[in-house]
């Protein structure tokens, strides 16, 4: 039943704790001698911390597949066998790891039929050799020579996977972390559970409400639980955290959607409005997906009413996982020094704990560089770049996963990854702004400059964000147009000055037209951070496969504002 709690089961008589099985739990993952891939290592965690918490009734095949091998919401296990067959595997590794373990030992055994972990002190046989149902059995049904350990349900426990183990009882050294059991590592969240009820006129509103999920999923930002038509996908065992009322209003180019967000747990509306097709006659389908994209940019978006609450919890009470996700991508939007360390720090402590977590390691390999003056290769690049690259093979579907290896490959020197990366992005959300705005930077830089202020001008206009690789763009486009006091003014709105394009931006525009004060001082700046930029311009512009037109334009400003910049033999 939904909400239900699960069990621990625990060997009758064998003293097992739940302190116990966690601590043989993180000391099976961290051991190398357990012959096991990353995503069945995730499984395995990702069950027991479900148990542990009390949600053992909530763990399908469903839930299993599209938590923890990224399917979509759409999965069903009768067509994909997936989650039978890693539970084979993952079974037939914990047989082979405790083959040679001390018979007194604490044991981990998955039971055939079921997706629960158990705990034990000695083997037994925990299962038939019937094969597995599609679904797994009621979580609840008891399994003979075993008592049940009912765990206290705690949101605190949510997720918490092996992390207990990798500190070792040492201070997680996240100043703004904070704990009511200082003794507790922080707890691991995922993406926040949300069932959606779509009403009104089914005929009319059939494509407008596939439209609409569509765009809610291509965010990546939430787990889809239901919606009012598609009954048999529902996973009642998966509680929601919020609720998306939806109603259809109007017909055609006068169409609207009321919609009202309704925190689950507290019964209690968040926030409620209504959102309007375009004005212009566009066609039924076209007016049904842009009224989609606008409402999925409200409720799903990184700035949307769900994971603007989210974002905000997390302000107060940290955590690991999805969460720790979200506040690195506010550490560097904001460029904040403090938040962009315990960012981090966070980030490491999540792959660790689940080092099939592609996202966190596309941020992570962001944050990596962020430091990094990178005006020529580094060894954090090249670890960066490692980490995004095995990433992007584990999760070709991440938004998230695509974004950075664009970005990381542009500053490698691979352009044409690059842009390949940034198209594979805009492919799975080509509603996300900050993607469109990236990639629009980037090919405006090698010289596609009508493909990029296209995509410069959609990024301004999708959410009334102000996008600073967008501002970039723009800034890029007047200056050599020779508006340089334009491009001040974009350079103004982006606000990032401290990073290399935008610094080296400013100082060429203000080598045209800015004051000699202001013009000394944006020098002083660029060599402060590059001391070596005199000597590298031309090489990084090569790297970076610079547009030759933009590269001599930049270099007139550059030499104007009183930087003696080496020409290199190829220019």
């Amino acid at each position: 039943m939904a909400g239900e709690e699960g069990s621990c089961i625990l060997s009758a008589g064998s003293g097992v704790s739940e302190d116990e099985a966690r601590q043989e739990l993180r000391k099976l993952l961290a051991d190398a001698d357990f012959h096991c891939t990353e995503r069945n290592r995730n499984f395995l965690s990702f069950v027991a911390e479900e148990t542990f918490a009390g949600r053992g009734a909530s763990i399908k095949a469903y839930t299993i597949a599209v938590e923890v091998f990224g399917r979509p919401s759409s999965f069903d296990p009768t067509m994909d066998p997936i989650v039978r067959i890693e539970a084979t595997r993952l079974r037939a590794a914990l047989v082979r790891y405790y083959e040679h373990k001390p018979a007194d030992a604490i044991r981990v055994e998955l039971p055939k039929g079921r997706y629960i972990p158990v705990f034990f002190r000695e083997r037994r046989n925990l299962g038939t050799d019937e094969p597995e149902d599609e679904a797994p059995p009621n979580a609840n049904q008891p399994v003979p020579a075993r008592e049940s350990s009912r765990l206290h349900p705690t949101w605190r426990a949510r997720w918490m996977f092996s992390a207990l183990g990798l500190l070792g009882g040492v201070s997680l050294g996240l100043g703004v972390l904070y704990f009511a059991k200082p003794a507790l590592p922080p707890p691991v969240s995922q993406r926040p559970a949300v069932a959606v009820e779509f009403s009104g006129d089914r005929d009319d509103s059939l494509h407008v409400r596939e439209a609409v999920l569509v765009a809610l999923s291509r965010f990546q930002t939430l787990r889809l639980l239901a919606d009012d038509y598609t009954q048999a996908t529902q996973t009642a065992a998966v509680t929601p955290e919020y609720r998306i009322l939806l109603r259809l209003r109007g017909k055609d180019a006068g169409r609207s959607i009321w919609w009202q967000v309704i925190d689950a747990q507290k019964g209690e509306a968040v926030d409620t409005g209504e959102t309007e097709a375009p004005a212009n006659s566009l066609s039924d389908d076209a007016s049904a997906e842009e009224l989609a994209r606008r409402l999925s940019l409200r409720l799903a978006g990184g700035n949307g009413v769900i994971n603007s609450r989210v974002l905000a919890k997390e302000m107060e009470e940290p955590t690991l996982g999805n969460g720790c996700v979200l506040r690195a991508f506010q550490a560097m939007r904001t460029s904040e020094g403090t938040g962009l360390a315990d960012a981090r720090s966070c980030l490491e402590q999540t792959i660790s704990i689940q080092p099939a977590y592609a996202d966190a390691k596309g941020v992570l390999a962001l944050l990596l560089v962020r430091s990094e003056n990178y005006d020529q290769p580094t060894p954090a690049l090249d670890k960066a770049l490692q980490m995004v690259r095995e990433a992007a093979a584990a999760a070709p579907d991440s938004a998230n996963v695509a974004y950075a290896r664009m970005t990381l490959e542009f500053l490698y020197g691979r352009a044409d990854l690059a842009i390949a990366a940034g198209r594979q992005a805009l492919e799975i959300n080509p509603y996300q702004g900050g993607i469109t705005a990236r990639l629009a930077e980037i090919l405006y830089f090698t010289g596609a400059r009508d493909e990029a202020l296209a995509l410069a001008r959609r990024a301004s206009t999708a959410d009334g964000t102000v996008y600073r690789d967008a501002e970039l763009t723009f800034a890029l486009d007047c200056y050599l147009r020779g508006d340089f006091a334009a491009a001040l003014k974009h350079l103004e709105r982006a606000g990032r000055e401290t990073t290399y394009g935008p610094a080296m931006l400013k100082v060429a525009a203000l080598g045209q037209v800015g004051p000699a004060d202001e013009r000394k001082l944006a020098v002083a700046a660029l060599l402060a951070k590059w001391p070596e930029f005199e000597k590298t311009f031309y090489p990084m512009m090569a790297r970076l496969e610079t547009d030759p037109a933009l590269v001599q334009a930049l270099a007139i400003g550059l030499r104007q504002a009183g930087l003696d910049i080496e020409q290199s033999a190829s220019h």
